[in-house]
């Protein structure tokens, strides 16, 4: 048996190697099991996108090992998602059907599968909230080429360098600009390795909605945007709130309120973003704060409950 095959089977390696060794064991688990779900998925002819660590690890980084992996992630399209998780089910994985999946982003976003020897899988119907999001979800299905070994499977897409950043930029809105350091480091390894056109990421970012977040993701990289996408500095109110209260690291854009280390504030920062400054438009806001609130509001009773 293979060295890969032998740690791979390990059911619990946080507990008994070192934080290289089970990076490394985390991403034979996951590309595993991805390849796993993706045959089903292509027997069953559901096409599927796997998306962000599951594929970066081998596309962006020398040592696979170097990208720590927390789940996969795996994006089909609305009319299929029934489908994708009666096959999760039959692999032996359960939904993990708690209240942020049956309140909020599980009707319109992902729902979390969970098996024993397995990360977390997660199952999207689309990249994010919005319609702009579930817009560009479905033209990343007609326009995303087929997927590269060992996700060379039938019915499997993998994004371009411009759709991956697109992607990115729209996660990072959504989670109000904190990201982890594993995907910022994913962005500047983009922009330095694949050399994407810009001029088509900021395209498609901005016709999801998300141009500027991508602008200042660019920026956090040491990349210059394209002139035609550079958000003016202080001019532009959402840069100038931007600048005063965050501050930009290795994990993104993070408020920054020195005297509070308070969970709720940080999350009350994060709806605001997400709510308002990184919105290209304010309708397409409006239209997918009802999750981020219910979700936001379900945590503040959580709060207040542990409190009690």
């Amino acid at each position: 048996m293979s060295r890969d095959r032998r740690l791979a089977r390990r059911p619990d390696p946080e507990k008994t190697l070192s934080p290289g060794q089970e990076s490394f064991v985390r991403g034979v688990i996951a590309e595993r099991q991805a390849v796993e779900v993706l045959e089903a998925f292509g027997k069953a002819e559901i096409a599927c996108i796997p998306m962000k660590g599951v594929v970066h690890r081998r596309l962006l980084y020398d040592d696979p090992a170097e990208r720590f992996l927390m789940d996969v992630d795996l994006l089909v399209r609305p009319e299929d998602f029934d489908h994708a998780a009666t096959i999760l089910e039959e692999l032996g994985y359960a939904p993990d059907m708690d209240w942020r999946a049956r309140v909020t982003f599980g009707r319109w976003k992902e729902i979390p599968f969970r098996r024993a020897d397995a990360l977390t899988l997660e199952l999207h119907r689309a990249v994010s909230t919005g319609n702009g999001a579930r817009n560009f979800s479905e033209r990343l299905f007609r326009e995303a080429p087929p997927g590269m070994p060992p996700f060379d499977i039938p019915h499997v897409k993998v994004m371009t360098p411009e759709q991956t950043l697109a992607a990115l930029a729209l996660h990072a809105r959504d989670h109000g600009l904190i990201l982890e350091a594993h995907q910022v480091a994913d962005i500047s390894r983009i922009l330095e390795r694949l050399t994407p056109d810009l001029d088509r990421a900021f395209l498609l970012a901005r016709e999801a909605g998300a141009a500027f977040t991508l602008a200042l993701l660019l920026e956090l990289c040491g990349h210059e945007p394209p002139r035609a996408y550079r958000p003016p500095k202080l001019k532009n109110l959402r840069r100038a709130l931007l600048n005063a209260f965050t501050r930009p690291g290795p994990k993104g854009y993070r408020p920054d309120f020195s005297a509070y280390h308070l969970r709720f504030i940080e999350r009350s920062w994060r709806l605001l973003l997400h709510g308002w400054l990184l919105r290209d438009d304010l309708s397409e806001s409006l239209l997918s704060q009802k999750e981020h609130f219910l979700f936001e509001f379900r945590a503040l009773l959580d709060l207040l409950h542990k409190r009690r």
